[in-house]
């Protein structure tokens, strides 16, 4: 009875509480929540009609919902569920075994009392700044108090005063601003964040993978918010020293990759890639910004900082993807432009004397007069008996221009666990004349 009267205490000085919470539903709250769900290390209560996740900011946590909070956050959520946990605890649930067992076993939470967790209570500010704080390596008793947990919170820039003594409220929003906050917070005695530390154990992650059909994707962790854009781009050096950039962000069930279409075809045999650095931006026009200051700045730093502040995640990955031209031999039977000048768009049609695969991708190549292979090799997707392809009016030659179109055809495999192999064919030139428009 004593056990659960203490429980029953905890929970109704915090519901009985007057004074506001500290974040609540504020812009920094949502902002936080959006950049934690999309790391993948917040989760909503559900979503809505669209898709978009419900956060529920206003609401106030227990101290179960805070801990399963604090161990999505570090990434642990499936070493939590997969492990067996010994706790002293009498009032835990089956579902909440593997959470708490978890944060208790890590030293990251030590219960109400030594029998009882209250995890229906709702939780305080100090406390759950003080699972995070253990979290990044500090103890209780030694390096802060837990009653005034907010004072090393407060120096190491996690918060900012707003949770000193008289703000009793404590609601989800304050969840997502603290541990948005504790990303950038440094491991105790070391230089590395936590975030950096979720990057190197592997929590976000990027990932080269081949589906059935060999089509090769660069996927990540990271959750895409269907009321945002997305922007990815993509950086690859090939071991001869040379390098390009390309930009094929998709977005598949709320699952952020990069699909490398027909773009590998154009480097022909020898120029296998040999590391690759992924850009994901949250606005869906950021890659052609890159480009566009790129061209006015010359320089790569300088374009990538004029659209930092849109950057979710780089990774890097050193995996190599070997590239080999095939015997593969076919013709472009027929070639057509046609325009919508209204949209400003162009749409390419060719068909080819092989049949269309299933297997692989497609890709339109252009060269001009100049002989120059255009740079911009552009994925050609099946339409029916042809391959159709739309962009921008001009994308590969003005009005009353002429050069030969080509389609190459690739497939992927992998390997090993860390080398691919692209194969490539090329079809037989299709000479074009632009028309005078």
């Amino acid at each position: 009875m004593r056990k659960r009267l203490s429980c029953m205490i905890l929970t109704l000085v915090l519901i009985f509480s007057l004074i506001p919470s500290a974040t609540a539903a504020s812009d920094e709250s949502t902002a936080a929540a959006e950049t934690l769900y999309e790391l993948g290390l917040f989760k909503g209560t559900g979503t809505n009609p669209d898709g978009t996740p419900i956060f529920d900011l206003d609401k106030t946590p227990t101290r179960n919902q805070a801990i399963i909070m604090l161990v999505r956050l570090l990434g642990k959520e499936e070493e939590a569920k997969a492990g067996t946990w010994d706790i002293p605890f009498t009032d835990v649930s089956d579902a909440m075994r593997p959470y708490i067992g978890y944060a208790y076993t890590n030293g990251l939470t030590n219960g109400y009392t030594a029998a009882t967790y209250c995890g229906t209570s709702p939780i305080r500010a100090n406390q759950y700044i003080t699972f995070v704080l253990r979290a990044l390596g500090y103890e209780s008793g030694k390096d802060f108090e837990v009653p005034s947990a907010w004072t090393l919170s407060d120096e190491l820039g996690i918060t900012a005063g707003q949770y000193h003594t008289g703000i009793n409220s404590f609601c989800r929003g304050d969840v997502a601003v603290i541990s948005n906050a504790a990303l950038s917070a440094f491991i105790k005695g070391t230089s590395q964040t936590l975030k950096d530390r979720l990057f190197a154990e592997g929590v976000i992650r990027a990932w080269h993978e081949v589906d059935a059909l060999g089509n090769l994707y660069l996927k990540t962790s990271l959750h895409a918010n269907p009321k945002k854009g997305y922007s990815l781009l993509i950086k690859r050096y090939q071991r001869s020293g040379c390098f390009d950039h390309d930009s094929q962000g998709r977005i598949w069930s709320n699952s952020i990759q990069y699909e490398y279409t027909s773009a590998l075809s154009y480097m022909g045999d020898g120029g296998d890639i040999v590391q690759t650095e992924l850009y994901v931006f949250d606005a869906a026009d950021t890659a052609q910004k890159f480009f566009a200051e790129w061209r006015e700045a010359s320089s790569e730093k300088d374009a990538l900082d004029a659209v930092s502040q849109h950057l979710i995640a780089k990774f890097v990955l050193n995996d190599t993807i070997i590239l080999q031209q095939t015997t593969e031999q076919f013709d472009v039977t027929d070639f057509l432009i046609t325009y919508d000048e209204a949209a400003q768009e162009e749409t390419y049609m060719a068909r080819i004397s092989a049949p269309i695969a299933k297997e692989g991708m497609y890709g339109l190549v252009y060269q001009g007069k100049s002989g120059a292979q255009n740079a911009s090799l552009s994925y050609i997707g099946r339409i029916d008996d042809h391959l159709g392809y739309t962009r921008e009016i001009n994308h590969f030659g003005t009005s009353g221009s002429s050069g030969i179109f080509y389609v190459s055809h690739c497939t992927h495999s992998q390997v090993d666990q860390d080398t691919f192999l692209c194969k490539a064919a090329f079809s037989s030139g299709f000479s074009y004349q632009f028309p005078t428009r």
